[in-house]
């Protein structure tokens, strides 16, 4: 397998009863947390390269509905080594990361070598735990989608179609709630303790901010 130029990370996600809540792996070689996350390869989409990270990460099957975040970041090509980059262009320097979250309601996720321990937890604990930058600005995109009942369409799954996480239904069917991209407004602040969003409704909401890199 040939090493594609560029990155994804998925979260995956569950429904309870009280809210949703979130997967993050601990590494097996640095201890660090981090969602599921890995390269391409050959001529990968990068929602297939997503998927496949899941299975082969986290015993996620290809059928489980998967939706690609707007988050994306760069990934300074040194941290790939020489001879899996020997490859792409000599002028390429940084790759894309692709941010993906992936509905596991119903599932039980099982560890690869890659990591120790697969932690569900709720979204203030699992932003906590996340060494990276790119990983904490995907979940808080996911947390924001999923509190709005904002998630973008489906992406087109491997046998099996997409489904609403609350109303666990197919991602076609029309069940009277807006499945639009809603429109989030950050708002720089003096002393960077608040962001603010506007909801599908034009409502306005404030919450605390526990991540004042982002404003």
């Amino acid at each position: 397998m040939a090493r594609a130029p560029f990155q994804v990370v998925v979260f995956p996600f569950r429904r309870t009863g009280v809210g949703f809540e979130y997967a993050v792996l601990q590494r097996s070689d640095d201890g660090s947390w981090q969602g599921v996350a890995g390269g391409g390869e050959d001529n990968e989409t990068p929602a297939e390269a997503a998927r496949r990270e899941a299975e082969e990460e986290a015993a996620v099957p290809k059928s489980a509905p998967l939706y690609r975040l707007q988050a994306t970041s760069t990934v300074p090509i040194v941290f790939i080594k020489e001879w899996a980059r020997a490859h792409w262009p000599k002028d390429l320097y940084a790759m894309p990361n692709y941010a993906f979250a992936i509905d596991c309601t119903t599932l039980e996720l099982r560890l690869s070598h890659e990591h120790v321990t697969i932690k569900w937890a709720v979204y203030d604990e699992a932003y906590v735990l996340l060494r990276w930058d790119n990983n904490k600005n995907a979940l808080w995109e996911l947390n924001e989608r999923l509190m709005l009942d904002q998630l973008p369409p489906a992406a087109g799954a491997t046998g099996g179609g997409g489904a609403c996480p609350r109303h666990r239904c197919d991602a076609n069917t029309s069940h009277g709630h807006s499945r639009n991209i809603a429109k989030v407004d950050v708002v720089p602040r003096p002393d960077k303790t608040a962001y603010v969003t506007t909801g599908p409704d034009g409502d306005r909401q404030r919450r605390a901010d526990l991540h004042a890199d982002l404003v």
